[in-house]
């Protein structure tokens, strides 16, 4: 099932790029620092429920790549988890059989993942300048990272030269919400109504406004992109088969996050017809990748 895109909703790089950038590899530093558990240690807040459905999703996403690489005739695909944080996603991929590397650039985090899984190898680079050879890669993840990067542009780019002809890019981010105010009283309600907070918890958050100002302020929120800003610049890119991942549910109450996955053409096709756009029927059913 096609659907069209639309892609001329884009978020601009900001003239403050750098700062946030620099803000953001702080933010993770210090976090880093923290024995904190790892729903504390993502890119914008969460409580353990919604870190619990964040995960059935990410599974979901890995689950629907092992059929591509399979048709790849890949024994023990490489994969790379770009932006691996604590290495919790990273361990997964190699708990179904992906010789994987995690990256970060921020160095307490690789540390802790190091003494977490000691059997992966885990490097510091930041996802503008990956430290590997163009076409090293069967599979390129990136999970929660790009509300964090100011040049969601340069991070595909990275990816598609780091894949092999034929190989598949995962991405996931989180929701651009209509109406971002409801989105974020409902999600604090939800706490509330598990007991991850109380109600003058709820309120001091609520004050607090959704977006800071570079100007105002060296603390920047996550950036949030619609389904239309990543597709239209994979398309820009000459990327193929996108699939869009997008787990709805009843009117506003949407998950806070999505993703997509696409394939690097190999050379004899780029350029040979427009990218075919479909959408996962597991994520348009209601959440039915949570079997």
């Amino acid at each position: 099932m096609k659907h069209a895109m639309d892609s001329k909703k884009m978020h601009p790089v900001s003239s403050n790029s750098d700062n946030f950038d620099k803000s953001w590899k702080a933010t993770f530093e210090e976090l880093g620092r923290k024995d904190l558990p790892a729903y504390r240690k993502a890119s914008y807040e969460t409580g353990k429920y919604a870190f619990s459905q964040r995960e059935m999703f990410l599974d979901h996403l890995i689950r629907s790549l092992l059929p591509n690489m399979d048709s790849l005739e890949i024994k023990s695909p490489i994969c790379l988890d770009l932006g691996c944080n604590i290495g919790l996603y990273t361990q997964v991929l190699h708990q179904y059989g992906f010789n994987v590397c995690g990256i970060d650039y921020a160095e307490p985090l690789i540390k802790e993942a190091k003494m977490a899984y000691p059997n992966i190898t885990f490097l510091s680079a930041d996802a503008y300048h990956v430290p590997f050879k163009d076409n090293s890669f069967d599979a390129v993840l990136s999970f929660g990272l790009f509300p964090c990067v100011s040049d969601t542009k340069q991070v595909l780019m990275e990816m598609l030269r780091l894949l092999r002809p034929g190989g598949i890019g995962i991405v996931e981010t989180n929701r651009d919400f209509k109406f971002p105010i409801l989105q974020k009283v409902i999600r604090h309600f939800m706490g509330l109504i598990r007991g991850e907070m109380a109600f003058p918890e709820i309120f001091g958050k609520l004050k607090t406004r959704l977006e800071r100002s570079p100007a105002s302020s060296t603390n920047y929120a996550p950036l949030r992109q619609n389904i239309g800003l990543i597709t239209g610049l994979l398309i820009n890119l000459d990327a193929g088969e996108i699939i869009v991942h997008d787990p709805k549910r009843f009117m506003a109450f949407h998950f806070s996050f999505w993703g997509l996955s696409f394939k690097k053409k190999n050379k004899e096709i780029i350029s040979a017809g427009s990218t075919s756009v479909t959408y996962c029927p597991l994520c348009l059913n209601f959440g039915k990748w949570k079997l």
